[in-house]
């Protein structure tokens, strides 16, 4: 739930995030050196600011969380797509994010389908 937008999945794990701007150090304290790393090349693949950028990885490591993943899961980029998202993968599982805009908040959405890619 955030700020009155509830998520209901049916998925292994999902999370919904809003996009909070946040200072670049701030960033790399919440999400460590290899999801910062990560939230700079999403950034530099699909365009997309730090705070959007840094917003899909933490929302993507909540989705691992609420699977029951490990915490040190790797996410990599699998793709961006500049239309409003990309495609990670955490392991050899792929985790899917989504920007969206609901009036004026900016949020993402992560999700973590069930079993393995193949």
């Amino acid at each position: 739930r955030v700020d009155g937008v509830t998520l209901a999945a049916a998925a292994a794990g999902c999370d919904l995030e809003a996009v909070q701007p946040r200072p670049a150090e701030r960033w790399r304290d919440l999400l460590g050196e290899a999801g910062f790393a990560l939230a700079g090349a999403i950034a530099r693949a699909d365009g997309a600011g730090l705070d959007l950028a840094a917003t899909r990885v933490w929302c993507a490591r909540e989705c691992l969380k609420k699977a029951g993943l490990p915490h040190d899961t790797p996410l990599t980029l699998a793709d961006a797509a500049a239309s409003g998202g990309g495609r990670l993968a955490a392991g050899h599982r792929p985790l899917a994010t989504l920007d969206l805009h609901l009036g004026e908040l900016a949020v993402v959405l992560a999700v973590l389908p069930e079993g393995r890619a193949a």
